[in-house]
């Protein structure tokens, strides 16, 4: 998932590929179908492997226009 800055999900994917992530963000929202403006988001991703250990990772992504 990728968040504004004010918390709100504009990007969230499962997709999988022979058990790999294979979602991208494009810069896209999911609200609008527009283009995020240029700055900085927050992504989050919790995985779950295949021994049923669970992770959350958090980051940052940076838009460049």
């Amino acid at each position: 998932k990728v968040f504004s800055a004010y918390g709100q999900i504009i990007f969230s994917t499962s997709e999988l590929e022979k058990s790999r992530p294979s979602g991208r963000w494009d810069g896209r929202l999911i609200t609008t179908g527009g283009f995020a403006l240029q700055g900085a988001y927050t992504w989050r991703a919790v995985v779950e492997y295949v021994d049923g250990t669970k992770e959350s990772r958090v980051g940052t992504v940076t838009v460049l226009r």
